[in-house]
């Protein structure tokens, strides 16, 4: 959650309006072409090579498509600046490209968990009240929780910093917003990338809030995340043999390559050169903590939903 909503903090929207319809154009194409194609691919995979199919396979090879098509706009960000091309035009398209593909992803993500809340309760009340309740928290933050950072910009004398109370308030509010998003079913992190945006960028309170969070959760949590995400990982449980396993590897080739042509063709369109479009695919392709996150909070899920089929007493009491 914290990571998310530095995330939000550092993202500049208005790269979007100032990128072009290039930056546009890749970023929407390179959602949606491997989107579709890795949905496809899933659904002949499903009929012609997986026999033993239950709805845990069907979710888990439609997830692992969607989540593979999307290109998180801090995971390119990291990988410019290791590849120390940040303020390149090469690596200035690839964000602007990222962030475009970043702001439709979510969106798409709200919709189908909304969706999919609604196929599993079969309610449609339930569906508009968690849309409702979004939209709400969206207000909240426009109305109330950006004067209220703007207040504390005011208020913080100039070349002074920003008073630890005030840090601390913020902090409070990222994790009552990652449980309010929690209990409406949502993914918990989006709730503090959402109050990400509301913060202003740089100096005094967006600097300040990077200064207090950053080296703590990037050399710390994060490390202690993915140390947790390995030890979950049983190796000798996986059967590379299984039509299953062997349908996971295919569909996450197929996805990459249609990646990247997404990328190259829009690119050589707008008269990229092709080892610079070549390398922006895969740039766009990359993968990093998001993923893992998102991987980690759908085997969670799953593992939740059978517990709760095969022993519902256990699961209601914990």
């Amino acid at each position: 959650m914290l990571f998310m909503f530095l995330v939000g903090v550092k993202i500049d929207l208005s790269m979007v309006n100032t990128s072009g319809k290039k930056a546009f154009a890749v970023g929407i194409l390179a959602l949606m072409v491997p989107f579709m194609v890795g949905n496809m691919t899933s659904q002949v995979l499903l009929k012609e090579f997986i026999r033993d199919k239950d709805d845990g396979s069907t979710a888990s090879l439609v997830f692992v498509s969607s989540l593979q098509s999307v290109s998180p706009f801090v995971v390119v960000v990291m990988l410019l600046k290791e590849l120390k091309i940040l303020n390149s035009e090469l690596g200035q398209l690839a964000l602007a490209s990222s962030l475009s593909s970043e702001v439709l992803g979510i969106t798409l993500a709200f919709i189908m968990n909304t969706l999919r809340s609604f196929m599993d309760d079969h309610s449609l009340s339930s569906a508009l009240q968690r849309i409702g309740l979004i939209i709400c928290f969206i207000l909240v933050v426009i109305i109330i929780i950006r004067p209220a950072m703007l207040w504390i910009v005011k208020q913080t004398p100039e070349g002074r910093p920003v008073k630890d109370s005030y840090i601390y308030s913020v902090i409070l509010l990222i994790l009552l917003a990652g449980a309010f998003t929690h209990w409406i079913g949502e993914f918990p992190i989006l709730g503090p990338f959402i109050i990400g945006f509301a913060v202003p960028d740089g100096p005094p309170l967006g600097s300040a809030l990077e200064d207090k969070l950053d080296s703590f959760v990037s050399g710390l949590f994060i490390p202690l995340f993915m140390t947790l995400i390995s030890l979950r990982v049983n190796l000798q449980a996986i059967d590379l043999f299984n039509p299953y396993a062997i349908s996971i590897v295919v569909l996450i080739i197929v996805v990459f390559l249609a990646k990247v042509v997404a990328c190259i063709i829009p690119a050589c369109i707008c008269r990229v050169p092709f080892k610079d479009a070549l390398a922006l695919g895969l740039i766009m392709s990359s993968k990093g903590i998001v993923q893992m996150s998102f991987y980690s909070f759908f085997r969670d899920d799953q593992v939740t939903k059978l517990a709760f089929n095969e022993f519902p007493l256990y699961s209601r009491s914990h």
